[in-house]
Protein backbone atom coordinates (compact mmCIF):
# COMPACT_ATOMS: atom_id res chain seq x y z
CA UNK A 1 0.00 0.00 0.00
CA UNK A 2 1.36 3.31 -1.15
CA UNK A 3 2.05 5.64 1.74
CA UNK A 4 0.47 9.18 1.97
CA UNK A 5 2.70 11.98 0.88
CA UNK A 6 3.56 14.62 3.15
CA UNK A 7 4.50 18.37 2.90
CA UNK A 8 7.89 17.56 3.60
CA UNK A 9 8.22 15.27 0.45
CA UNK A 10 7.16 18.27 -1.56
CA UNK A 11 8.85 21.09 0.03
CA UNK A 12 12.34 18.71 -0.16
CA UNK A 13 11.68 18.67 -3.83
CA UNK A 14 10.39 22.15 -4.34
CA UNK A 15 14.09 22.84 -3.01
CA UNK A 16 15.74 19.95 -4.90
CA UNK A 17 15.76 21.76 -7.96
CA UNK A 18 15.18 18.57 -10.16
CA UNK A 19 12.06 17.74 -12.28
CA UNK A 20 10.15 15.22 -10.49
CA UNK A 21 6.60 13.64 -9.97
CA UNK A 22 5.31 12.96 -6.54
CA UNK A 23 2.33 10.03 -6.43
CA UNK A 24 -0.13 10.38 -3.57
CA UNK A 25 -3.69 8.94 -2.85
CA UNK A 26 -6.95 8.79 -5.54
CA UNK A 27 -4.58 9.12 -8.93
CA UNK A 28 -3.53 12.56 -7.54
CA UNK A 29 0.35 13.59 -7.85
CA UNK A 30 2.93 16.61 -7.75
CA UNK A 31 4.86 17.90 -10.98
CA UNK A 32 7.69 19.48 -8.99
CA UNK A 33 9.58 21.78 -11.92
CA UNK A 34 13.16 22.47 -11.50
CA UNK A 35 12.15 26.04 -11.12
CA UNK A 36 10.84 24.97 -8.24
CA UNK A 37 7.44 25.51 -8.91
CA UNK A 38 4.93 22.24 -8.03
CA UNK A 39 1.59 21.77 -9.28
CA UNK A 40 -1.08 19.00 -8.39
CA UNK A 41 -2.87 16.54 -11.08
CA UNK A 42 -4.91 13.78 -10.97
CA UNK A 43 -5.30 11.14 -13.48
CA UNK A 44 -9.01 9.83 -13.75
CA UNK A 45 -11.01 7.95 -16.43
CA UNK A 46 -13.83 9.74 -17.21
CA UNK A 47 -16.69 8.06 -19.38
CA UNK A 48 -14.06 5.79 -20.44
CA UNK A 49 -10.99 7.84 -21.41
CA UNK A 50 -7.81 8.72 -19.08
CA UNK A 51 -7.58 11.92 -17.75
CA UNK A 52 -5.57 14.49 -15.88
CA UNK A 53 -6.83 17.18 -14.17
CA UNK A 54 -5.05 19.71 -12.92
CA UNK A 55 -6.25 20.85 -8.85
CA UNK A 56 -4.30 23.62 -7.84
CA UNK A 57 -0.28 25.01 -7.03
CA UNK A 58 1.45 24.31 -4.22
CA UNK A 59 1.63 25.87 -2.12
CA UNK A 60 -1.09 28.22 -2.42
CA UNK A 61 -3.04 25.03 -2.67
CA UNK A 62 -1.93 22.90 0.65
CA UNK A 63 -2.07 19.66 0.71
CA UNK A 64 -4.70 18.48 2.82
CA UNK A 65 -7.25 20.64 0.23
CA UNK A 66 -5.98 19.11 -2.80
CA UNK A 67 -6.01 15.52 -1.18
CA UNK A 68 -10.05 16.77 -0.62
CA UNK A 69 -10.37 18.04 -3.92
CA UNK A 70 -9.00 14.75 -5.32
CA UNK A 71 -11.10 11.86 -3.02
CA UNK A 72 -14.21 14.63 -4.29
CA UNK A 73 -13.48 13.99 -7.50
CA UNK A 74 -13.02 10.31 -7.52
CA UNK A 75 -16.55 10.10 -5.30
CA UNK A 76 -18.43 12.35 -8.18
CA UNK A 77 -17.00 9.64 -10.59
CA UNK A 78 -18.45 6.66 -8.36
CA UNK A 79 -21.62 8.15 -9.13
CA UNK A 80 -21.99 8.80 -12.58
CA UNK A 81 -20.96 12.33 -12.67
CA UNK A 82 -18.27 14.01 -14.29
CA UNK A 83 -15.72 16.05 -12.34
CA UNK A 84 -14.72 18.48 -14.48
CA UNK A 85 -18.24 19.88 -14.87
CA UNK A 86 -18.05 20.30 -10.54
CA UNK A 87 -16.96 23.77 -10.63
CA UNK A 88 -19.46 27.05 -9.88
CA UNK A 89 -21.39 27.86 -12.94
CA UNK A 90 -19.81 31.51 -12.39
CA UNK A 91 -16.02 32.03 -12.72
CA UNK A 92 -14.67 35.51 -11.40
CA UNK A 93 -13.11 37.72 -14.00
CA UNK A 94 -8.81 37.61 -13.93
CA UNK A 95 -9.23 41.23 -12.63
CA UNK A 96 -11.60 40.25 -9.83
CA UNK A 97 -9.51 37.42 -8.54
CA UNK A 98 -6.47 39.68 -8.93
CA UNK A 99 -8.39 42.12 -6.56
CA UNK A 100 -8.82 39.90 -4.01
CA UNK A 101 -5.20 38.18 -3.82
CA UNK A 102 -3.83 42.18 -3.27
CA UNK A 103 -6.30 42.56 -0.79
CA UNK A 104 -5.65 39.27 0.65
CA UNK A 105 -1.47 40.01 0.93
CA UNK A 106 -1.41 43.64 1.62
CA UNK A 107 -1.39 43.13 5.60
CA UNK A 108 1.82 41.07 5.30
CA UNK A 109 3.49 43.84 3.37
CA UNK A 110 5.52 46.62 5.02
CA UNK A 111 5.59 49.04 3.33
CA UNK A 112 1.64 51.18 4.40
CA UNK A 113 0.29 49.85 1.25
CA UNK A 114 2.71 51.15 -1.42
CA UNK A 115 3.34 47.33 -2.79
CA UNK A 116 -0.61 46.98 -2.98
CA UNK A 117 -0.53 50.49 -5.25
CA UNK A 118 2.40 49.12 -7.74
CA UNK A 119 0.80 46.11 -7.95
CA UNK A 120 -2.70 47.71 -8.80
CA UNK A 121 -1.29 50.36 -11.04
CA UNK A 122 1.12 47.41 -13.22
CA UNK A 123 -2.07 45.19 -14.12
CA UNK A 124 -4.16 48.76 -14.50
CA UNK A 125 -1.28 49.33 -17.25
CA UNK A 126 0.05 46.49 -18.76
CA UNK A 127 -2.78 43.32 -17.89
CA UNK A 128 -6.32 44.66 -17.31
CA UNK A 129 -6.87 45.90 -20.62
CA UNK A 130 -5.78 42.45 -22.31
CA UNK A 131 -7.46 39.98 -20.23
CA UNK A 132 -8.67 41.74 -17.05
CA UNK A 133 -12.62 40.96 -18.02
CA UNK A 134 -11.75 37.47 -19.20
CA UNK A 135 -13.26 34.71 -16.48
CA UNK A 136 -9.87 33.30 -15.16
CA UNK A 137 -10.70 30.02 -16.21
CA UNK A 138 -10.58 31.14 -19.79
CA UNK A 139 -7.04 33.06 -19.63
CA UNK A 140 -4.82 30.97 -21.48
CA UNK A 141 -0.80 31.49 -21.98
CA UNK A 142 -1.34 33.13 -25.29
CA UNK A 143 -3.21 35.75 -23.92
CA UNK A 144 -0.47 36.63 -21.33
CA UNK A 145 2.43 36.05 -23.95
CA UNK A 146 0.59 38.35 -25.98
CA UNK A 147 0.41 41.42 -23.07
CA UNK A 148 4.61 40.57 -22.56
CA UNK A 149 5.50 41.01 -25.84
CA UNK A 150 4.41 44.92 -25.59
CA UNK A 151 6.53 45.96 -23.39
CA UNK A 152 9.14 43.69 -23.57
CA UNK A 153 11.83 45.15 -25.01
CA UNK A 154 11.10 48.54 -23.85
CA UNK A 155 10.40 47.29 -20.32
CA UNK A 156 11.71 44.48 -19.65
CA UNK A 157 12.39 44.41 -15.86
CA UNK A 158 8.15 45.67 -15.70
CA UNK A 159 7.65 42.59 -17.58
CA UNK A 160 9.15 39.93 -15.02
CA UNK A 161 7.71 41.71 -11.99
CA UNK A 162 3.61 41.68 -14.14
CA UNK A 163 5.02 38.36 -15.06
CA UNK A 164 5.37 37.18 -11.56
CA UNK A 165 2.28 39.03 -10.46
CA UNK A 166 0.09 37.39 -12.80
CA UNK A 167 1.83 33.94 -12.20
CA UNK A 168 0.75 34.42 -8.43
CA UNK A 169 -2.71 35.27 -9.13
CA UNK A 170 -3.39 32.60 -11.08
CA UNK A 171 -1.50 30.18 -9.06
CA UNK A 172 -4.48 31.28 -6.44
CA UNK A 173 -7.74 31.18 -8.47
CA UNK A 174 -6.00 27.62 -8.88
CA UNK A 175 -6.02 26.77 -5.43
CA UNK A 176 -9.60 28.36 -4.99
CA UNK A 177 -11.19 26.42 -7.70
CA UNK A 178 -11.46 28.60 -10.40
CA UNK A 179 -9.48 26.96 -12.64
CA UNK A 180 -9.47 23.69 -13.35
CA UNK A 181 -5.82 24.17 -15.64
CA UNK A 182 -2.57 25.08 -14.11
CA UNK A 183 -0.72 28.08 -15.60
CA UNK A 184 3.21 28.08 -15.54
CA UNK A 185 5.20 31.26 -16.22
CA UNK A 186 8.05 29.08 -17.68
CA UNK A 187 5.77 28.81 -20.41
CA UNK A 188 5.17 32.37 -21.40
CA UNK A 189 9.26 32.43 -20.54
CA UNK A 190 9.78 30.39 -23.35
CA UNK A 191 7.63 32.09 -26.06
CA UNK A 192 9.93 35.35 -25.28
CA UNK A 193 12.31 36.84 -27.18
CA UNK A 194 16.20 36.81 -26.08
CA UNK A 195 16.79 40.18 -24.64
CA UNK A 196 19.66 42.06 -22.99
CA UNK A 197 19.08 42.36 -19.27
CA UNK A 198 20.76 45.12 -17.47
CA UNK A 199 21.08 45.87 -14.21
CA UNK A 200 20.58 49.37 -12.95
CA UNK A 201 21.84 50.14 -9.70
CA UNK A 202 20.98 53.19 -7.23
CA UNK A 203 23.03 56.46 -8.08
CA UNK A 204 25.85 56.95 -5.64
CA UNK A 205 28.49 59.45 -5.37
CA UNK A 206 31.99 59.21 -3.86
CA UNK A 207 32.36 58.79 -0.65
CA UNK A 208 34.32 61.62 -0.41
CA UNK A 209 31.75 64.23 -2.09
CA UNK A 210 28.80 62.79 0.54
CA UNK A 211 29.86 65.20 3.31
CA UNK A 212 29.86 68.28 1.30
CA UNK A 213 26.54 66.57 -0.68
CA UNK A 214 25.13 67.20 3.34
CA UNK A 215 26.08 70.20 4.18
CA UNK A 216 24.67 71.53 0.57
CA UNK A 217 21.08 69.75 2.31
CA UNK A 218 21.34 71.17 5.28
CA UNK A 219 21.69 74.94 3.99
CA UNK A 220 18.90 74.78 1.38
CA UNK A 221 16.27 76.96 2.20
CA UNK A 222 12.72 75.70 0.36
CA UNK A 223 12.96 72.04 1.69
CA UNK A 224 10.84 70.96 4.26
CA UNK A 225 13.28 70.91 7.59
CA UNK A 226 12.27 67.20 8.38
CA UNK A 227 12.96 65.74 4.76
CA UNK A 228 16.52 67.18 5.14
CA UNK A 229 16.83 65.96 8.88
CA UNK A 230 15.89 62.49 7.51
CA UNK A 231 17.97 62.24 4.43
CA UNK A 232 21.12 62.98 6.46
CA UNK A 233 19.96 60.27 8.94
CA UNK A 234 19.92 57.96 6.31
CA UNK A 235 23.97 58.69 5.62
CA UNK A 236 25.21 58.72 9.19
CA UNK A 237 23.21 55.53 10.06
CA UNK A 238 23.52 53.62 6.21
CA UNK A 239 20.02 52.44 7.38
CA UNK A 240 17.06 51.41 3.85
CA UNK A 241 15.36 54.48 3.26
CA UNK A 242 12.27 52.95 4.67
CA UNK A 243 13.30 51.93 8.05
CA UNK A 244 14.80 55.71 8.92
CA UNK A 245 11.39 57.45 7.29
CA UNK A 246 9.40 54.73 8.89
CA UNK A 247 11.28 55.37 12.81
CA UNK A 248 8.98 55.42 15.67
CA UNK A 249 9.90 56.43 18.82
CA UNK A 250 9.76 53.80 20.48
CA UNK A 251 12.27 52.17 18.78
CA UNK A 252 15.08 54.24 20.31
CA UNK A 253 16.87 53.94 23.53
CA UNK A 254 18.57 57.32 23.72
CA UNK A 255 20.25 56.73 26.96
CA UNK A 256 22.67 54.09 25.21
CA UNK A 257 22.54 55.31 21.52
CA UNK A 258 20.94 52.48 20.23
CA UNK A 259 18.27 52.11 17.94
CA UNK A 260 16.48 48.72 16.87
CA UNK A 261 14.53 48.39 13.91
CA UNK A 262 12.23 45.77 14.62
CA UNK A 263 11.56 42.48 12.53
CA UNK A 264 8.52 43.48 10.73
CA UNK A 265 10.32 46.39 9.06
CA UNK A 266 13.23 45.14 7.61
CA UNK A 267 14.15 43.36 4.57
CA UNK A 268 16.01 40.66 6.72
CA UNK A 269 12.84 39.64 8.21
CA UNK A 270 15.13 40.02 11.85
CA UNK A 271 15.56 42.93 14.17
CA UNK A 272 18.26 45.23 13.38
CA UNK A 273 19.96 47.18 15.92
CA UNK A 274 22.04 50.93 14.40
CA UNK A 275 24.64 52.70 16.38
CA UNK A 276 24.04 56.12 16.59
CA UNK A 277 26.86 58.66 16.84
CA UNK A 278 26.93 61.40 18.27
CA UNK A 279 25.67 63.57 14.87
CA UNK A 280 22.84 61.24 14.58
CA UNK A 281 21.84 61.96 18.39
CA UNK A 282 21.82 65.52 17.80
CA UNK A 283 19.52 65.18 14.63
CA UNK A 284 17.37 62.72 17.13
CA UNK A 285 17.02 65.46 19.83
CA UNK A 286 16.24 68.22 17.30
CA UNK A 287 13.44 66.31 15.77
CA UNK A 288 11.68 65.53 19.18
CA UNK A 289 11.70 69.40 19.79
CA UNK A 290 10.17 69.81 16.48
CA UNK A 291 7.81 67.61 16.71
CA UNK A 292 6.79 66.91 20.39
CA UNK A 293 3.68 65.61 19.26
CA UNK A 294 4.39 62.49 16.66
CA UNK A 295 5.49 59.26 17.37
CA UNK A 296 7.18 59.37 14.20
CA UNK A 297 10.71 60.75 14.07
CA UNK A 298 10.79 61.88 10.90
CA UNK A 299 7.06 62.71 10.06
CA UNK A 300 5.75 64.34 7.01
CA UNK A 301 4.08 67.83 6.85
CA UNK A 302 0.84 66.05 7.22
CA UNK A 303 2.13 63.96 10.45
CA UNK A 304 2.42 60.36 7.97
CA UNK A 305 5.52 58.34 6.92
CA UNK A 306 7.38 60.29 4.49
CA UNK A 307 7.26 59.31 0.98
CA UNK A 308 10.13 57.49 -0.92
CA UNK A 309 9.59 60.27 -3.47
CA UNK A 310 9.80 63.25 -1.40
CA UNK A 311 13.75 62.37 -0.22
CA UNK A 312 14.54 61.27 -3.99
CA UNK A 313 13.25 64.25 -4.99
CA UNK A 314 15.13 66.86 -2.71
CA UNK A 315 18.20 64.72 -4.53
CA UNK A 316 17.12 65.93 -7.80
CA UNK A 317 16.05 69.25 -7.03
CA UNK A 318 19.59 69.82 -5.65
CA UNK A 319 21.15 68.19 -8.35
CA UNK A 320 22.94 65.77 -5.62
CA UNK A 321 23.79 62.97 -8.07
CA UNK A 322 22.48 60.23 -5.59
CA UNK A 323 19.50 58.74 -4.50
CA UNK A 324 19.13 58.19 -0.34
CA UNK A 325 19.93 53.97 -0.94
CA UNK A 326 23.24 55.34 -2.57
CA UNK A 327 24.62 56.77 0.65
CA UNK A 328 24.70 52.59 1.72
CA UNK A 329 27.13 52.27 -1.44
CA UNK A 330 29.20 55.76 -0.61
CA UNK A 331 29.26 54.20 3.30
CA UNK A 332 30.34 50.50 1.50
CA UNK A 333 32.76 51.91 -0.26
CA UNK A 334 34.44 54.28 2.27
CA UNK A 335 34.58 51.14 4.76
CA UNK A 336 36.71 49.07 2.13
CA UNK A 337 38.88 51.85 1.19
CA UNK A 338 39.83 52.83 5.26
CA UNK A 339 40.36 49.07 6.09
CA UNK A 340 37.08 48.33 8.24
CA UNK A 341 36.38 44.84 8.50
CA UNK A 342 33.99 43.58 6.03
CA UNK A 343 31.56 41.80 8.64
CA UNK A 344 31.27 44.96 10.67
CA UNK A 345 30.34 46.87 7.04
CA UNK A 346 27.54 44.39 6.50
CA UNK A 347 25.93 43.51 9.73
CA UNK A 348 25.71 47.33 9.47
CA UNK A 349 23.86 47.54 6.19
CA UNK A 350 21.94 45.03 7.41
CA UNK A 351 23.31 42.84 4.76
CA UNK A 352 22.31 38.98 5.07
CA UNK A 353 25.93 36.84 5.66
CA UNK A 354 26.56 33.76 3.15
CA UNK A 355 25.53 30.21 4.68
CA UNK A 356 28.88 29.30 6.35
CA UNK A 357 29.55 32.55 7.48
CA UNK A 358 26.41 33.38 9.25
CA UNK A 359 26.12 30.11 10.97
CA UNK A 360 29.41 31.45 13.03
CA UNK A 361 27.97 35.16 13.54
CA UNK A 362 26.72 34.59 17.17
CA UNK A 363 27.06 38.59 17.66
CA UNK A 364 26.08 41.39 16.04
CA UNK A 365 29.05 43.59 16.97
CA UNK A 366 27.42 46.67 18.01
CA UNK A 367 30.11 47.91 19.81
CA UNK A 368 32.62 47.74 17.64
CA UNK A 369 30.22 49.05 14.97
CA UNK A 370 29.66 51.92 17.05
CA UNK A 371 32.83 53.34 16.70
CA UNK A 372 33.08 52.64 12.75
CA UNK A 373 30.11 54.40 12.42
CA UNK A 374 31.35 57.52 15.14
CA UNK A 375 35.02 57.49 12.68
CA UNK A 376 31.94 57.76 9.75
CA UNK A 377 30.21 60.60 11.66
CA UNK A 378 33.07 62.68 11.67
CA UNK A 379 34.39 61.88 7.65
CA UNK A 380 31.56 63.50 6.90
CA UNK A 381 31.62 66.21 9.26
CA UNK A 382 34.89 67.55 7.70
Amino acid sequence: MRKHLTDGQIRGAVNGGKHVQLYDQWGMFVRVRASGSAHFFQRLVIHGRRSVMALGTYPFMPLREAREQAMANKLCLMKGGDPRNRKSATVPSFRTVAETVIDERTPGWKDGGRSAGIWRSSLEAHIYPAFGSLPVDKVATADVLSAMLKIWHTKQETARKVLQRVNIIMAAAGSKGHRAESFDKDEVKAGLPTAKRTRTNHAAIPHARLGAALRKVRESAGAWPTTKACLEFIALTAVRSGEARAARWTEFDMDKDTWTVPAERTKTGKPHRVPLSGRAMEILRLRRTANPDSDLVFPSQLGKVLSDSTLSKLTRDLKLGFTPHGCRSSFRDWCGETGHPRELAEMQLAHVLPSVEGAYARSDLLERRRAVMEQWAEYLAQ
